[in-house]
């Protein structure tokens, strides 16, 4: 795998395996460009007035704990 294009490349430029392997490690570890993310134009949600999306967290976790109670506590129904 990694091993065959190393020598590879030791036989195409003519230089030692410690060196191809050094240089193959500068560029792996070498920072990418400091390009700045593309943001994206905000988008209306469709949500219903009245609904806080930031509380769907909030609804989500509910649920698992809901879904867990059931899955512990088989036959007992809901749980409060």
């Amino acid at each position: 795998m990694w091993r065959g294009r190393l020598r590879e490349e030791m036989h195409r430029s003519r230089k030692s395996f410690k060196a191809i392997l050094n240089d193959a490690v500068r560029a792996a570890i070498k920072p990418k460009s400091q390009l700045l993310p593309k943001l994206l134009p905000p988008v209306s949600m469709g949500v219903m007035t009245g609904i806080d999306p930031s509380r769907f967290t909030n609804f989500a976790d509910e649920l698992e704990v809901d879904a867990y109670r059931r899955l512990a506590n088989p036959g007992k129904g809901k749980t409060q």
